[in-house]
């Protein structure tokens, strides 16, 4: 997938997407998947990132229900494997890491630590459109305009 990704109509989440990418150096891609828009680290890191929704963004077995216009939304860190976020103080000790990469993650975690963007759910759902597409011209080489069958979306 090509970054940043194009964002003419300004989506607060495209922005994130695009923001993540940048500040990590390329180790954080997001994409579509089956609980929304997540995130992959480089195989083999031992740690992780996600994007946190307040409320959370699957109610009733549904993704971005209709009923919730709008999400807090968040970056934060976790430990490979585990659902438990990264401390404060486990970032800044990641600062000192002999680990490049390391280090460079945990500086973006610190950028983002403690800020919260209001994202609409239709930001959210462009969002997750334009990261499907953008994977799916990846792996078939073809934009989705010129896809054959369902279009993939929530």
């Amino acid at each position: 997938m090509q970054y940043p990704i194009l964002n003419d109509s300004e989506n607060q989440m495209i922005f994130l997407v695009n923001e993540l990418y940048m500040r990590s150096g390329g180790m954080c891609k997001s994409g579509a998947g089956p609980g929304g828009i997540g995130i992959s680290v480089e195989d083999n890191f031992p740690l992780e990132v996600c994007f946190s929704f307040e409320p959370k963004p699957a109610l009733d077995c549904r993704i971005l229900p209709e009923e919730i216009p709008e999400y807090t939304v968040g970056v934060v860190g976790l430990w490979h494997g585990m659902h438990k976020y990264l401390a404060p103080g486990e970032v800044e000790q990641l600062l000192h890491s002999s680990d490049q990469k390391t280090r460079m993650l945990a500086e973006t975690l610190r950028h983002f630590e403690g800020k919260n963007w209001t994202v609409s759910r239709s930001e959210c759902l462009e969002a997750f459109e334009v990261l499907a597409d953008a994977e799916m011209s990846e792996v078939f080489g073809q934009s989705g305009l010129d896809r054959a069958g369902p279009k993939l979306e929530l």
